[in-house]
């Protein structure tokens, strides 16, 4: 039988004071989250996960180990400006991807529900 997740934060897990927490979500062993950046309800972050400021996750997604979301733009156009992330609802990312804003000119989004974001 798997092991079941528990709802909460995890001792370890480094949250901004302005990061708003929905209910039932569930922070693993040593996440980290930025500022002014949202999780939505019943979103499970596992180990190891880093979320970037100004980022936005939606309701139901599964966050896999060693993911970052909204950091820094890839992207040659990029020079350091302000970016946004939000990503909708029951997403799953893989262990080690990186969604990220592409540049500063519009905050990106994935609202598309059941999207599964791939690792390599």
């Amino acid at each position: 039988m798997g092991m079941q997740e528990t709802t909460g934060i995890d001792a370890t897990a480094s949250i901004h004071p302005s990061v708003q927490l929905g209910a039932d979500v569930t922070i693993g062993p040593f996440c980290s989250i930025g500022p002014n950046s949202s999780i939505g309800d019943g979103t499970v972050l596992k180990s190891h996960v880093a979320v970037g400021a100004n980022t936005t996750i939606g309701r139901n997604n599964t966050i896999y180990p060693h993911t970052s979301v909204g950091g820094d733009p890839q992207d040659i156009l990029w020079h350091g400006e302000e970016t946004w992330l939000v990503m909708g609802d029951r997403n799953v990312t893989e262990k080690r991807t990186r969604p990220t804003p592409f540049n500063s000119s519009m905050p990106t989004s994935s609202s598309s529900p059941g999207v599964k974001v791939l690792g390599k």
